[in-house]
């Protein structure tokens, strides 16, 4: 639990390098989305945009608001908001 807090929040680092940080770039990036639902890559490439997220930090990031309820995968494989 101690780990998972340190990276959710990070003490030693930059504010801006935490998963907390970057599902608040995600989530932002959801909601400018019309139709509520974007490829893993394009919404990788816009989050990109934002901040200097890696692709693993990007996929943990996912996890995260996954596990929250934030996010879902539909059948085709589409990343779709769900707040």
């Amino acid at each position: 639990m101690k780990n998972l807090i340190k990276m959710l929040l990070p003490k030693d680092t930059n504010p801006k390098n935490s998963i907390y940080f970057y599902g608040a770039i995600v989530c932002n990036k959801l909601e400018e989305v019309k139709e509520g639902e974007i490829d893993f890559l394009d919404l990788f490439t816009k989050s990109r945009e934002e901040s200097e997220i890696s692709l693993q930090s990007f996929v943990l990031t996912l996890d995260w608001l996954f596990i929250l309820g934030l996010i879902k995968l539909d059948k085709f494989g589409l990343i779709k908001k769900c707040f």
